[in-house]
């Protein structure tokens, strides 16, 4: 029942730290989801800025993917759009260190 949805203006705030997710909604019970590749996030090499706090997701790791016993995870939105719930340590520890 969920579809891709590019709707995401009243969730813009929440998906502002994750660019990689995808909004995913039930139209008929008015629940939204993010859905997030587990991808590790690497600093990329900046040479004028050699201590940047920018992530990038690398998607070439062959070692990670295969480690994982989960691929993605579904982060329901509450119905107030003010904040994500998580399901378990393991995704909350996911989105903590996006």
């Amino acid at each position: 029942d969920l579809y891709v949805s590019n709707d995401v203006t009243a969730v813009s705030g929440l998906m502002e730290g994750i660019p990689h997710s995808v909004l995913l909604r039930n139209a008929s019970r008015g629940e939204s989801q993010l859905l997030v590749p587990v991808l590790p996030p690497v600093r990329p090499t900046i040479v004028t800025q050699p201590f940047t706090t920018e992530l990038v997701i690398d998607r070439s790791d062959v070692a990670w993917v295969a480690a994982l016993s989960q691929r993605f995870f579904l982060y329901p939105i509450h119905v107030s759009s003010s904040f994500i719930v998580t399901k378990g340590l393991n995704s909350a520890l996911y989105l903590l260190l996006l």
